[in-house]
């Protein structure tokens, strides 16, 4: 039988008989010297993450500090373990700078994370570069961290990420510049003026937002917070059980096969070459802390009023109804932090009986509050916590009294059905708090004050069914005080860090 096709294919595709199987392809040894997590490696530029795990880790870090198991040349985002304590924003001076990667050394140091990936196209195009506008960095609050600041599944845990430099970047191979008369790019000389080729890789952020940043800031401006490179520190009790490449095994005297690697333990985790992120992070806690912008304000004020003083001469408001149920209703916009605008709109009903001679026994007497208004609300704090408010309002009172009352013996009935018009300001302040769950949830409590001057009088005063003047026609002025509390949707606020 001949055998010299069957050998003429293995030869072909590389392919050995059973009895000396290939090994996997190993990784050099210089590879594991450059994948130590040395110091230069703890500062990585991650702007050759994926954009959808750059998304992810910035999400995270709202939540509260953020765990990794950072070794070699791996790092693993570990969204199931919780750190206690929360990253506080510090802005800086708006700095633009270029960093420029030529060779394989300075690549493991600047992004070892994917510097395996990129050798390939650093070897193509010649140059790396990644141009950066930095507008500041979020830092942890807490200090040194141990394991017993981890909750959760946090065994493979080496490492916390202490600082997360923001701003906008873009990330290209090939030179950015051409050359002067009679020079070369990468060893092509075009007329005189050369530039080699120039490829983006990735980019995130607006370099143009990032100059509207502000030593004032507490949060990056809009378009400008995208991540850019993190500080990872040490646990402290995990330093000596950092993962650590280990030397690459010898190789097997030549003609002798190499020993078979072992299978993984079937509860290791799976090594992650690039940065991986898992989809259903653990909700944690609570919120952190909140910041507020533009946006629609949706409120309640309630749910009891104080309302006394005089419609007209012979009606006084506090004879129908002293204590009423109802609440003001404020639909508005949240202009800047510290200021927003919002129409009210009042509703109060209550009534009153056996009180005076305005409401003898026998006679129910009841009124009805209907108003609209516009307010200002200022919120020094910006948002949460103290704020005053003013503005004006107008009204309308629909009192109603009916029944029979004795007189000396006599009975007598009383019917009366009238509606008042009145204007004027009302001031208020309270103290508002967010909620600890969901950031545009606040509720606190408020005292309010609202005075009223009556326009104008209007319907019937029956006496035994006949019509009988109240008092003299002079219109009056009411009072409503408000000590309630305060329940609002802020759609402008959001959740700044935890």
């Amino acid at each position: 039988m001949k055998l010299w096709p069957l050998a003429a294919l293995l030869l072909a595709c590389g392919c050995a008989p059973a009895g000396g199987m290939a090994k996997p392809p190993e990784l050099p040894a210089d590879r594991y010297a450059k994948c130590s997590v040395k110091k230069s490696q703890a500062r990585p530029l991650i702007v050759e993450w994926p954009s959808v795990d750059r998304a992810a880790l910035e999400s995270l870090s709202r939540r509260g500090l953020v765990a990794v198991r950072y070794g070699g040349c791996e790092m693993e985002v570990l969204s199931r373990c919780r750190v206690k304590g929360s990253y506080k924003y510090t802005p800086v001076t708006l700095q633009a700078e270029r960093v420029t990667i030529k060779d394989a050394d300075e690549l493991y140091a600047q992004i070892p994370v994917g510097a395996a990936k990129l050798e390939g196209e650093l070897a193509k195009s010649g140059q790396l570069n990644v141009d950066t506008s930095i507008v500041g960095t979020f830092d942890a609050e807490s200090g040194a961290l141990g394991r017993d600041d981890l909750e959760g599944e946090c065994s493979t845990a080496t490492h916390v990420l202490t600082t997360l430099t923001v701003g906008a970047f873009e990330f290209f191979s090939g030179a950015a510049v051409g050359a002067g008369a009679g020079g070369s790019a990468l060893g092509v000389r075009a007329g005189g003026k050369t530039r080699s080729e120039r490829s983006v890789l990735s980019r995130s952020g607006d370099a143009e937002s990032c100059k509207r940043s502000a030593r004032s800031d507490t949060s990056p401006p809009d378009g400008c917070g995208a991540l850019i490179r993190v500080e990872a520190t040490p646990l402290g009790a995990a330093r000596s059980a950092s993962p650590e490449p280990t030397a690459p095994p010898a190789a097997a005297p030549r003609g002798e096969p190499g020993p078979e690697p072992a299978p993984p333990a079937a509860d290791a985790p799976t090594a992650i070459p690039a940065p991986g992120v898992v989809d259903t992070p653990t909700p944690p806690p609570n919120r952190g802390r909140v910041g507020y912008g533009p946006g629609f304000v949706l409120g309640l004020r309630g749910p009891f009023g104080i309302h006394f003083g005089a419609l007209e001469d012979g009606a006084s408001l506090h004879r129908y109804s002293l204590f009423s149920a109802g609440g003001v209703l404020e639909i508005g916009y949240r202009v800047t932090p510290a200021l927003a605008l919002a129409t009210t709109g009042t509703l109060f009903s209550g009534s009153a009986g056996n009180v005076s001679d305005e409401c003898p026994n026998g006679v129910k007497c009841r009124a009805t509050i209907v108003g609209a208004g516009a307010n200002l609300i200022v919120s020094p704090s910006g948002g949460e916590g103290f704020w005053v408010g003013g503005g004006a309002s107008a009204s309308w009172v629909i009192t109603r009294r009916e029944g029979t009352f004795d007189d000396a013996g006599t009975q007598h009935s009383l019917t009366t059905a009238r509606t008042y018009s009145a204007l004027g300001p009302d001031v208020g302040l309270g103290v508002d708090f967010a909620d600890s769950y969901v950031a545009w949830i606040n509720y606190g409590f408020m005292l309010g004050y609202a005075f009223r001057k009556t326009l104008s009088a209007s319907g019937s005063n029956q006496l035994d069914e006949q019509s009988v003047a109240l008092g003299n026609g002079d219109l009056g002025t009411t009072h409503t005080l408000l000590l309630v509390g305060r329940f609002h949707f802020d759609f402008g606020a959001r959740e700044l860090e935890r």
